[in-house]
């Protein structure tokens, strides 16, 4: 039997160990990099909820009911509108938020499915935002941007990911937090690499998909490898 989900268990917590979640986004680096090589799926849900913890040092990835195989071509957007038009958009990639707008925003059904049409999403890419999403909310405690839209293009926040030359506006947001993390790294004496977490994050959550990690890239960043603190 599981213990907890992660997010259950932290709720009830009032602060966060960074070397403990480290541990359990490696562990699920590791499933999601095996999911997507190996078995060629995507997991299509992937949140704190979905991260089950057996004990302090064993996590696993759940529930699978939105799982499908990959396609060997990217996919046409507008066969994915109907699959993610109701979903929670919390830790949707944005570019699935763009298509859930661009149908409400649009009344011309012509113009609309032009778009659609036009438009290929990569559910690999959109796995892996919503699982740097979800690191971000394990460590935060909060989601990187302003409105309850979700992480779309314009938002307030969220908008500085697009390119290397903001990132510093975005951290900006959450100084307070960061500066914390920092003076408890002295106060310990440990290494909680902040600097490799900031690079991770970045590009696990940055708009561009096909600037966006990969698995491989994850499971082989510096912030998930530091030995200091195993």
């Amino acid at each position: 039997m599981y213990d907890r989900t992660f997010r259950q268990d932290h709720t009830q917590l009032k602060n966060y160990d960074l070397n403990e979640v480290r541990n359990c986004a490696k562990q699920v680096a590791l499933a999601l990099h095996y999911l997507h090589t190996e078995l060629h799926v995507s997991h299509n849900d992937i949140k704190p909820e979905n991260i089950i913890m057996f004990d302090k040092n064993l996590f696993k990835l759940a529930d699978f009911g939105y799982a499908k195989q990959i396609e060997k071509t990217l996919i046409y957007s507008s066969d994915l509108y109907n699959k993610w038009k109701y979903r929670c958009r919390e830790y949707m990639a944005p570019e699935l938020i763009q298509i859930v707008n661009n149908n409400v925003a649009i009344n011309n059904k012509k113009i609309l499915t032009n778009i659609l049409n036009n438009c290929y999403i990569d559910e690999v890419k959109t796995d892996v935002f919503a699982f740097g999403m979800s690191i971000f909310v394990m460590i935060f405690s909060v989601l990187p941007y302003k409105t309850q839209e979700g992480a779309f293009f314009e938002d307030e926040i969220f908008q500085y990911l697009d390119n290397k030359s903001s990132y510093v506006s975005f951290w900006m947001n959450f100084k307070d937090i960061l500066n914390e993390f920092e003076k408890e790294e002295k106060e310990r004496q440990q290494n909680y690499g902040i600097e490799h977490l900031k690079d991770l994050l970045e590009n696990m959550l940055c708009h561009n998909p096909s600037e966006r990690f990969n698995t491989l890239q994850i499971i082989t960043h510096p912030w998930l490898n530091d030995t200091t603190n195993p």
